[in-house]
C-alpha cells in the first residue's frame, strides 16, 4: 500500500494550492513579518526553551530560504503537513492490521477541514513540529526492541517539547499503550519520560518560567485574560465540558470553523453544565469500558482525552477554543473511524461511503481555505459565526485602518468595546485613529482608559509615552510609560530602544547601553536598533 502512498500529496497540495498566494494575516504579520528575531541565524541558540525554539527556528530557515516570498513559506508548511500524514500511516498500521484502511484514513486526515488554521496560519505550524516528534517518539516506543530504540524516542520527546510545551502529556500515553497492548509490561521504559515530567513541573512552578496562576492571586490571574476577565475561576472550570463537546462535534461534522469561534461563560452550574459534565464522566467510563472489549477504541479515547487536557482551561490560555489544538487528537478520530470502516469493508457500498467522505472533507476545505485570502474575508467570516466575537471586530476594524478607511474602523474598534469593555486592545487602536485626525488630547484620554482597563497592555503605554514626548514635551512622564511596556514585555524592541534614547539624552549612558544591548540581543537586523548603535 505504500506504493500509493502518492496519492495523499497529491490532493494535498491540489486543495492548497491556491493558498500559497495568500497574504500574511492575523498574527503571522506580527510573528514573522514584523519579527527581527527570525532575521539572523546568530539569534538561533538565543531563543528560550520556554518559546517553542524550535518554530523560530524554521522561520530563520525559512526567511534566510524564501526572503519575503511567503509562499515559500506556506510551501514548508504543506511538506510539515504531509510528514505529519506519513508519520500517522505508520502510527495506524501500529493498531491497525489492514494497510487499505490506513492509508484510507491517512488521506482523509491529509484533506480533514478541521486542520486547515494548523496548516494555513505559518505561525501556528508549530502544531506540525511537535506532531512530528511527539508521533515519532510513540511509534519508536511501540516498535521498540529494548533501549536503544526508547533512548531514541526519549530524545524526540525531548524536541517535541521544544516544538510545543503541550507535548509534555506523552508518558501518560505511552503508560497506557505499555498497559493495553504489550503483552511483556515494561513499565520501567517509560520512567525517563515521567522523569522529565516532572522535573519540568517542578522547575515551571519553582520558577514561574510560564504564564502560571498563583493559587493565592488566581483573580488577577484572570482579570488579564482575553476571554475570562472579570468572571470568577468557576466560570473557567464550567468552559471545560463545553470546550470538550464541541471538540467532538466538529470532529464529526468539521463546517463553520471560524478563527474565535463562539463559547459560552457561566459563572455558576447550570442545568446544561451538569449534563455535560456527566457526559464527560460517561466519556471516561468508556474508556474503562473498552479498555476490555475493544482495546484500539480505548486507547483512541483516552489519546484524545489526555491531549485536551492542557487546552481544556484548567490553566486559562488566550483562546479557549482553538481549532488548532485539535491538529494532533484528531488522530484519535481516525483511529476510532478505522473499526466502522473495517466493517464496512467487505460491503459493496464501501467506496461510496469513502467518495462521499472525500468529497464532503474537501468541499468543506475549499471554503474554509477561501475565508483566509485577506484580513477582511477572515474577520467578516469571524464576526459572522460570532456576532460577540470582540476580537473579530477590532482585528477587521485594523483591516480598514490599514487601508485608510477610518470611519469603518472607529465604528468597528466601538463596537468591540461595546462587546468587551475591558479589551485594551480595542482602546489602543482607536486612539491611533484619534491621533491621526488630529484629536491628540482625545487619544490620550483613549490611552489612559486602556491602561485603566487593561494595565498589562505594553502598547497602552508605549503608545502614550509617544504622545507624552511628541506633543507634551514631557521625556520624563514618556520614559517611566516606556519602561513599563519594557516591564510588561521585555522583548519589546520599539519600547526598549526608545528608553535607551531617552537615557542617553538625559546623560546616563551606562544604563542607556543596556538597554541598548538588550534591544541589539533580541533583533540585531533591526535598522532602529543600528541607529541606535551608531549613537554609542
Amino acid at each position: 500500500m505504500k506504493r500509493f502512498f502518492w496519492i495523499i500529496p497529491l490532493f494535498v497540495i491540489i486543495l492548497y494550492l491556491h493558498t500559497l498566494k495568500y497574504p500574511l494575516v492575523y498574527d503571522d504579520v506580527e510573528l514573522i513579518q514584523e519579527n527581527y528575531t527570525i532575521k539572523s541565524f546568530q539569534n538561533i541558540f538565543h531563543f528560550s526553551p520556554f518559546k517553542r525554539p524550535l518554530r523560530e527556528i524554521t522561520f530563520i530557515m525559512d526567511w534566510k530560504i524564501w526572503d519575503s516570498h511567503y509562499a515559500g513559506w506556506r510551501f514548508t508548511n504543506l511538506v510539515l503537513h504531509l510528514i505529519v500524514c506519513w508519520l500517522i500511516f505508520l502510527t495506524l498500521n501500529i493498531f491497525i492490521k489492514d494497510r487499505h484502511i490506513s492509508l484510507i484514513l491517512t488521506f482523509l486526515y491529509g484533506i480533514y477541514p478541521l486542520l486547515i488554521e494548523s496548516i494555513i496560519a505559518l505561525s501556528h505550524r508549530k502544531e506540525m513540529l511537535y506532531s512530528i516528534f511527539f508521533l515519532s517518539s510513540f511509534i519508536l516506543y511501540a516498535k521498540r526492541k529494548g533501549w536503544k530504540e526508547i533512548i531514541l524516542s526519549f530524545i524526540l520527546f525531548l524536541c517535541a517539547l521544544l516544538a510545543k510545551e503541550v507535548a509534555i502529556i506523552l508518558p501518560f500515553i505511552l503508560l497506557f499503550y505499555e498497559f493495553l497492548f504489550k503483552k511483556k509490561k515494561r513499565y520501567i521504559y517509560t520512567l525517563p519520560f515521567f522523569l522529565v515530567l516532572i522535573l519540568g513541573f517542578i522547575y515551571v512552578f519553582t520558577t514561574n518560567r510560564l504564564w502560571l496562576p498563583h493559587p493565592g492571586h488566581i483573580q488577577a490571574f484572570l482579570n488579564e485574560n482575553r476571554i475570562f476577565s472579570g468572571h470568577p475561576y468557576s466560570a473557567v472550570i464550567n468552559t471545560i465540558p463545553f470546550t470538550f463537546f464541541i471538540y467532538i462535534f466538529k470532529l464529526l461534522i468539521p463546517i463553520g470553523l471560524p478563527l474565535d469561534p463562539y463559547i459560552p461563560i457561566y459563572n455558576t452550574l447550570r442545568p446544561l453544565t451538569i449534563f455535560l459534565w456527566l457526559g464527560l464522566l460517561l466519556y471516561i467510563y468508556l474508556i474503562y469500558l473498552f479498555a476490555r472489549r475493544n482495546k484500539l477504541v480505548s486507547f483512541a479515547l483516552f489519546f484524545f482525552l489526555i491531549l485536551f487536557i492542557p487546552v481544556s482551561n484548567i490553566i486559562p490560555v488566550v483562546y479557549p477554543l482553538a481549532w488548532r489544538y485539535m491538529y494532533l487528537p484528531s488522530v484519535a478520530f481516525f483511529l476510532i473511524l478505522s473499526y466502522p470502516l473495517g466493517l464496512l469493508k467487505k460491503k459493496h457500498y464501501f467506496y461510496v461511503v469513502i467518495a462521499g467522505l472525500s468529497i464532503f472533507y474537501i468541499l468543506i476545505s475549499v471554503k474554509e481555505t477561501r475565508v483566509w485570502r485577506n484580513e477582511f474575508t477572515l474577520w467578516r467570516y469571524v464576526i459572522k459565526h460570532n456576532p460577540k466575537s470582540f476580537t473579530g471586530y477590532n482585528n477587521l476594524g485594523l483591516a480598514y485602518q490599514n487601508v485608510g478607511d477610518f470611519n469603518n474602523a472607529e465604528n468597528l474598534f466601538l463596537k468591540s468595546i461595546q462587546v468587551k469593555p475591558d479589551y485594551g486592545r480595542a482602546y489602543v487602536n482607536l486612539s491611533v485613529i484619534k491621533y491621526k485626525e488630529g484629536d491628540v488630547k482625545g487619544a490620550e484620554h483613549i490611552l489612559r482608559k486602556a491602561i485603566e482597563v487593561s494595565p498589562m497592555n505594553p502598547k497602552a503605554y508605549f503608545n502614550l509615552g509617544i504622545i507624552m514626548f511628541k506633543n507634551e514635551h514631557n521625556p520624563g512622564e514618556s520614559l517611566k510609560l516606556f519602561k513599563q511596556a519594557v516591564k510588561i514585555n521585555p522583548d519589546f524592541v520599539p519600547a526598549i530602544i526608545n528608553v535607551s534614547s531617552l537615557l542617553l539624552q538625559a546623560g546616563k549612558r551606562n544604563e542607556a547601553y543596556q538597554y541598548f544591548q538588550r534591544a541589539y540581543s533580541i533583533a540585531p537586523e533591526n535598522p532602529m536598533v543600528k541607529k541606535l548603535g551608531k549613537r554609542f
